[in-house]
């Protein structure tokens, strides 16, 4: 369990399924996701696998859900990727009712902190969609650095993707709330 001052960050579990299906499958969410849940069942089967089972191999994603501290309410999710070499690989989702009121800088600035410290990873990097104005913004508000000055072309479920990717190193790391340089400013 992961705590910032209006979240819990948790492993999700079975309940959880009917609120990420309903957020994950929202036309402005997904059209950002290599993921999409068809149905109900597809949002468990997510669930179990990310969240409920342990990873079994290197580069499998640990999937936590981000729970409102006044509620409980699972208001997104954010995971990671562990790598060898101490590298590891983000990703966070905020459902639309609860973007631009900080949360996904809260909960970003949680993960790093996390990931640094606890699992002691030295480099983190994120991927994001070039037209994801507020992912970019929380990265690099939270330091992390444009690592390509194009996207980068990537396969997901057959299609072909650009996706801008991030990195942060251990001792580079900002200081929370101070917006890092992009890669344009190096």
């Amino acid at each position: 369990m992961i705590a910032t001052p209006r979240t819990v960050l948790r492993p999700l579990s079975e309940r959880d399924a009917a609120a990420l299906f309903s957020y994950r499958s929202l036309p402005e969410v997904y059209r950002f996701q290599t993921w999409v849940p068809r149905d109900l069942d597809d949002a468990l089967a997510f669930i179990l696998r990310y969240s409920t089972d342990p990873p079994t191999e290197e580069g499998d994603w640990r999937q936590l859900g981000i729970h409102l501290r006044t509620d409980d309410a699972l208001v997104g999710d954010c995971g990671f990727r562990l790598f060898d070499r101490g590298q590891a690989e983000i990703g966070y989702t905020i459902a639309p009712s609860h973007q631009r009121v900080g949360l996904g800088t809260e909960v970003v600035q949680a993960l790093v902190s996390h990931l640094f410290e606890a699992r002691h990873v030295q480099c983190l990097i994120a991927r994001t969609d070039p037209a994801n104005v507020g992912s970019i913004t929380i990265l690099e508000r939270v330091g992390f650095r444009r690592a390509t000055s194009t996207p980068v072309a990537l396969r997901t479920s057959g299609e072909s993707e650009g996706d801008y990717v991030y990195s942060m190193q251990r001792e580079d790391r900002a200081t929370p709330g101070r917006r890092g340089p992009s890669f344009a400013q190096r």
